[in-house]
């Protein structure tokens, strides 16, 4: 199943679910998905009904292009949780 095809999707999850350490420091995942335009973040532009986007458990950056794209392609788009910088 292709993400792109699953047009009524309203939360997406990049990344796995935050892991707990003994410390209780989340434990991030390297080896995700990339969600930027340039590894084919515009072939998700039929995502119209995307609400949510959770992208805080991957290592990667998100630039201010990727956001920008994501405003203008996903109208109903209210959270989007990433990382920040170190």
């Amino acid at each position: 199943m292709q993400l792109s095809n699953q047009k009524r999707l309203q939360e997406l999850r990049v990344g796995p679910a935050p892991l707990i350490s003994e410390s209780t420091f989340p434990l991030f995942q390297f080896y995700t998905l990339e969600m930027n335009l340039d590894t084919g973040l515009g072939w998700l532009d039929e995502l119209k009904k995307l609400e949510k986007v959770d992208m805080r458990y991957r290592n990667h950056d998100i630039s201010v292009s990727d956001c920008s794209w994501m405003v203008d392609n996903w109208p109903r788009l209210t959270s989007l949780e990433t990382l920040p910088k170190a």
